[in-house]
């Protein structure tokens, strides 16, 4: 089991925050997609809403990802993309999923070993049963560097969606 800590700061609503309880209300509305998403995905959040200063508020957010399948064999590399994606609130709910996608169709049994990839923002996993691989490949991050996946450095992946946007996409 591999236990995953995100921590998010972020700008809060367009509105004043009255009662630290209606945050996750507030924060939640349809504006604000991606945060609503992220929390379905935690299996603990905690929050903070920071109002000192002019503006919105700052909300500081902890969210707790539990991957019962997952051996983290990656040098620290899952921890720099968790670090990275900790910048944006929609990188960090698109990590979340990716990892809790690769746990799909495993056996109680079964387990995801995820190990460094030659590109930075990247991952190799491996799912094995029983010691036997069933299946292999990689959580690539895509955008702009590699042309939303072309099959060029420095991913040398190929994406068959015509999003250029940056992301995360598993490949087998």
């Amino acid at each position: 089991m591999h236990i995953v800590k995100f921590d998010l700061e972020f700008k809060g609503g367009y509105m004043h925050v009255p009662d630290e309880r209606q945050v996750l209300e507030i924060f939640t509305e349809e504006r604000s997609a991606p945060l609503a998403k992220f929390l379905l995905l935690m299996s603990s959040v905690s929050f903070r809403v920071n109002r000192s200063g002019e503006g919105r508020p700052t909300v500081q957010l902890q969210g707790t990802l539990i991957l019962p399948k997952t051996v983290d064999l990656s040098n620290g590399r899952l921890q720099e993309l968790i670090k990275f994606a900790n910048k944006d609130l929609l990188l960090a709910t698109q990590l979340s999923q990716r990892l809790l996608n690769l746990q799909f169709g495993t056996l109680p049994e079964d387990e995801v070993v995820l190990y460094p990839d030659f590109d930075p923002l990247s991952l190799y996993w491996v799912w094995s049963r029983e010691g036997q691989q069933v299946m292999n490949g990689g959580l690539i991050w895509h955008g702009p560097h590699d042309n939303g996946g072309d099959g060029g450095a420095p991913t040398f992946s190929v994406s068959l969606s015509n999003d250029t946007s940056a992301r995360w996409e598993i490949h087998t």
